[in-house]
């Protein structure tokens, strides 16, 4: 069987980068080295259609943002049926060329999910939703980079509770000048 893949990008103005790319990939399609635009485990079994743009609205400023709607017409590892999903994302940076960026990032992702009973058994299909969102500011001094991220992710499955978690991280790293030792 086969696959095959598309993309088109544009540019329409100098602030302005539009891509979009419509994949499609047969239930018997193999290719033991493949390395395709997926969302899945391997390049089979999916098609799908994924949209990014890059913007600079205002001076210092960029968004990013992308679409990907998927679905695998056969069964996958984690789903005993054909299933479907989506994700969407969108990032604004603020850089100020010198030494400070901050940025804010959120994500949602919407797939189908196999959910067990009591018993372990598989009983039936539910939708797992999970949003990310990300606050990060990196600041340059020198040699010295200070990086601080706050995440916060939420999960949830068919009628389960959800699962929220947060994480605060710092990061210090230090990059000797004019040597390639980090």
């Amino acid at each position: 069987d086969a696959a095959a893949i598309g993309c088109v990008s544009i540019k329409p103005s100098s602030r302005i980068n539009l891509s979009a790319l419509y994949r499609n990939y047969s239930v018997k399609y193999d290719s033991f080295f493949g390395n395709a635009f997926r969302e899945g485990s391997g390049v089979r079994n999916e098609s799908g259609f994924y949209s990014a743009l890059e913007w600079y609205p205002l001076k210092y400023f960029r968004l990013n943002a992308y679409v990907d709607i998927f679905e695998f017409p056969w069964l996958t590892y984690t789903v005993n049926s054909p299933s479907s999903g989506h994700e969407y994302a969108a990032q604004i940076i603020w850089n100020n060329r010198r030494d400070s960026e901050i940025s804010l990032r959120i994500k949602f992702k919407n797939t189908d999910s196999n959910i067990s009973g009591e018993t372990g058994h598989l009983t039936s299909i539910a939708e797992s939703k999970k949003e990310q969102y990300r606050l990060k500011y990196r600041y340059n001094r020198k040699s010295w980079i200070f990086c601080t991220t706050f995440d916060i992710n939420q999960y949830k499955m068919g009628i389960q509770k959800s699962t929220l978690g947060m994480a605060l991280s710092q990061t210090l790293s230090y990059k000797p000048a004019n040597k390639k030792v980090s």
